[in-house]
């Protein structure tokens, strides 16, 4: 998980963004691509396991995701049933090299 903070109103309006984006380059005969997507989502805290550093949240259409979480003292401030805007990011990034 990217990053957890407390949802504005703003944020409840629209309870779930998604926005990506994508490049692609060519050097040297090389083709580079890359992209990212970054999801936002007003999410509510469901469980904490703090032994295999993740949190389990339900997302605004009542699905559920279980993420993993680097920082310790993160999980131990979570509360169940706090609500909060998480935004996930996950990158890609693929290279084809061509044989001389």
């Amino acid at each position: 998980m990217s990053e957890f903070c407390v949802p504005t109103p703003e944020d409840l309006k629209g309870p779930f963004i998604v926005n990506s984006g994508d490049e692609r380059r060519t050097h040297q005969k090389n083709t580079v691509a890359s992209g990212e997507i970054v999801i936002q989502a007003v999410v509510t805290v469901e469980a904490v396991n703090p032994d295999e550093k993740r949190v389990k949240l339900k997302g605004p259409g009542g699905q559920y995701i279980t993420l993993p979480v680097e920082d310790d003292s993160f999980l131990e401030d979570l509360k169940i049933r706090e609500m909060g805007v998480v935004t996930y990011i996950e990158a890609l990034t693929l290279s084809k090299e061509y044989a001389e």
